[in-house]
């Protein structure tokens, strides 16, 4: 019985290192990170998660020989699950920066609203192409998708074998440009809906100096981009799923 006890003690380490690279996904991942998720609850499946996972692992790994080394080893574990998390959660970032143009351009910036994949105040439009973009993104298996990659890490990573170096970087940059580039697209329909409406009202109001425009110009602005944007929306499914398709081949160049 002492000698099975003194089996198990040995993976002990490693089961903490892969618990600590599954709970990094719960930190910036989408949905999995979002604060109304208690932490406990997120401990708990952390470590169901950790013990399925490394009564899968053929060998313990080999532990550091000194505390400093141990806690460099944990931010690295840490950091994977996190590095996925967060390369998954840019998507959602390119869907807050269209909402944010939009709103800006409707003219409703101020008015904000709790969006509880943020856990922050944000603006009604942002709010809600990102409750549309959390769906889209269950519809077409993304968390899945990332849960799997997670798991696929312990076997072509080893535990300790991470190193952020200059091809993250790169990775995470050519991820924020399309992100950014996703909000561009999104927000494009109302953008020149409302450059043509501004040029639109500019001209009436040279020509007809008499008619106060500001007046009616704010009703304008909001029933144009609410008529364009209840049209367009359509168009974010084929767009959130080529941004998850990009996302996903980044995290192939991450983690091969």
């Amino acid at each position: 019985m002492v000698l099975e006890l003194g089996e198990y003690a040995v993976w002990v380490p490693t089961l903490m290192l892969v618990i600590f690279r599954v709970a990094g996904i719960f930190i910036t991942a989408p949905m999995l990170g979002s604060p109304t998720i208690p932490p406990v609850v997120k401990g708990m499946i952390a470590v169901v998660v950790g013990l399925a996972v490394t009564a899968r692992l053929a060998a313990p790994a080999a532990m550091p020989s000194t505390w400093t080394a141990l806690v460099m080893a944990v931010g690295r574990e840490m950091l994977v699950g996190a590095t996925l998390g967060y390369a998954a959660s840019l998507l959602f970032v390119g869907v807050t920066v269209a909402g944010h143009n939009v709103s800006q351009q409707m003219g409703i910036g101020l008015a904000e609203v709790f969006n509880p994949q943020l856990d922050d105040a944000t603006d009604l439009v942002s709010t809600t192409l990102n409750m549309l973009a959390l769906v889209i993104y269950l519809s077409i298996g993304g968390h899945r998708l990332l849960v799997e990659g997670l798991m696929g890490t312990f076997t072509t990573v080893p535990l300790m074998g991470f190193s952020a170096g200059a091809d993250v970087l790169e990775i995470m940059l050519a991820l924020l440009t399309a992100a950014f580039i996703l909000g561009i697209k999104v927000a494009a329909p109302v953008l020149v809906t409302m450059m043509l409406a501004s040029v639109a009202m500019g001209l009436i109001q040279r020509t007809m100096p008499q008619l106060n425009i500001l007046s009616a110009g704010f009703q304008i602005r909001v029933l144009a981009s609410l008529t364009i944007l209840a049209v367009s929306l359509a168009a974010l499914v084929p767009l959130i799923e080529i941004g998850w398709s990009i996302t996903v081949t980044a995290m192939g160049r991450l983690f091969p």
